[in-house]
This record gives C-alpha cells, sequence and structure tokens, in this order.
C-alpha cells in the first residue's frame, strides 16, 4: 500500500520537488554501486519524476498473457516503466549524449535486476490512448511509449552484458511476451538460446544434455524457454519451430536422440507441446 501510494503521488502535479526525489528514491531502491557523476544521475532522475507529472493518471491496462500480467499489474514496475518511456522522452532535448548514455548510467547505479524488470514492463506497455481533441502535446513528446520503446530495444541490443543479463534472469513468460512485442530482440533471444544450447553436450551415461561449466543453462531450462516460446500463438511460434529446423539441418539433420541437442528439442516440444 505505500509503494502504491508512492507511485500515485508521483502522479500529483502539486507534489515539489524535494518530495518528488524522496518518492522516485523509494521506487528505485537498493544502494547500487557508487558513481562519480552520481549528481548528474539525480538531476537526471529529478527530471524523470518531473516528466511523470504531466501525466494527469495512471493509464487502465489491458493484458494479453502471464508475462505481461505479472509485469504491469505491479503497481511500481508499471509506474517505474511508465517514468522511464517519459524521461526517454526528454532526453533528446535534454541531453546531447541522448538515451543511451542515459540508459547506460541506470544500468550502473541502480540495481540491475529491478532495472530489468522495469525494462521489461516498459516494452510490454500498449500504446497510449489517442490524445482528445485540442490537447496539446509538450515540444519533443511523441503522441505514444513506441519511440521510447524503440530506444531500450536499440540499448539492449548494443549493450551485451545487459541483454544476456535480460534474457537469461527475467521470468521465461515475461520474455516470451517481451519477444512476441518486438521482432528485433526476439531474434537476439533466439540467438543466444541457440549459443547456449551449443555449449551443452550429450552425457552417455546420464542420457541427458549437460553443461561442460557450472554457469551453462541446463538442458531443463533451454527446453522450458524453447517450450514457452512455442506456446506463443504465431508468428512467434512459427518463428522458433524455423529457427530450431535450421540449427537441426545444420548439425546434420540427425533423426535419432542423443546426437543433436536440436532434434532431442524438436522431438521434446512435439510430445510435449
Amino acid at each position: 500500500p505505500a509503494v502504491s501510494a508512492s507511485a500515485g503521488l508521483l502522479e500529483n502535479r502539486a507534489l515539489g520537488d524535494a518530495a518528488y526525489h524522496y518518492l522516485l528514491q523509494q521506487l528505485f531502491p537498493g544502494p547500487g554501486v557508487p558513481d562519480p557523476d552520481e549528481e548528474a544521475l539525480q538531476g537526471s532522475l529529478a527530471r524523470l519524476a518531473r516528466c511523470a507529472r504531466c501525466r494527469s493518471a495512471v493509464q487502465l491496462l489491458r493484458f494479453s498473457g502471464p508475462g505481461e500480467k505479472s509485469a504491469l499489474q505491479d503497481p511500481v514496475l508499471k509506474t517505474q516503466a511508465e517514468l522511464l518511456l517519459g524521461r526517454l522522452r526528454e532526453v533528446p532535448k535534454a541531453e546531447a549524449e541522448g538515451p543511451s548514455r542515459f540508459l547506460s548510467t541506470l544500468w550502473d547505479r541502480l540495481p540491475q535486476n529491478n532495472f530489468l524488470k522495469v525494462l521489461a514492463a516498459a516494452l510490454l506497455l500498449p500504446p497510449s490512448s489517442p490524445r482528445p481533441q485540442g490537447e496539446e502535446l509538450e515540444p519533443g513528446s511523441p503522441q505514444t511509449p513506441g519511440d521510447g520503446a524503440q530506444e531500450l530495444v536499440r540499448w539492449l541490443l548494443a549493450k551485451s552484458d545487459a541483454l544476456a543479463a535480460f534474457c537469461r534472469s527475467l521470468p521465461v513468460g515475461l520474455l516470451t511476451s517481451v519477444a512476441g512485442r518486438h521482432p528485433a530482440l526476439c531474434r537476439a533471444y533466439l540467438g543466444l538460446l541457440t549459443d547456449w544450447g551449443r555449449r551443452l553436450h550429450y552425457d552417455l551415461p546420464k542420457g541427458t544434455w549437460v553443461g561442460a561449466e557450472p554457469q551453462h543453462v541446463s538442458w531443463e531450462e533451454l527446453y522450458g524457454r524453447f517450450q514457452s516460446l512455442c506456446r506463443a500463438p504465431p508468428p512467434l511460434k512459427d518463428e522458433v519451430l524455423t529457427a530450431l529446423e535450421a540449427c537441426k539441418a545444420q548439425d546434420g539433420d540427425f533423426q535419432v536422440p542423443g546426437v543433436s541437442i536440436w532434434t532431442d528439442l524438436l522431438l521434446a516440444l512435439g510430445s510435449g507441446s
């Protein structure tokens, strides 16, 4: 309740900057990593909070999948996502370095697991409703959060460590929802899954695929991720199955289990879907 109240207060036009700064810190908790540019970052966060004041109310959302529901039903994550997109609309005119530096600073300074969840929620926010006739946009602001979402996608694709953490640490259903919304991220996610699969080898005594290192994904995790993607509606499911068939063909197009991980994944998905 206290956090929800903080999220609601951030929408109040009458709230002073100091109060906004404090409430924003509550919504982005954690000590983070010390940064010599902390004062500049605090100014950015304050501007991010002021941007939220321009919104008269938090839009009511419709949910189309379990991953989206878990992310967007959380009022804190939803508010953080709206604040982040609002700040990205402000960055081009406020900072010559652009959105990439701003996002990298947040990545370095804020608790990373929470920041990744905020990114996912922002990528799932639907386009805003059409503005009432006669209501004007602020200079430099797009009509939908789409431009901000594309900035997030571009940043993730350019920041390999953030992309890997995004695809490894977030809930599988949430990643499937994001992949269904953003084709470029879907391709990057499939690329990582392919790389992870190639690190596994077949352990004949155990009768299963295992990783050479403890940090490698397990067969169970890899299968669960592909299973989630294949349970999504077309075209996502079709794209995933096409990618698996291509990997199987490159591996020799084996039909028997225990030789190619791609064959075994397709067999398991065929029997388990």
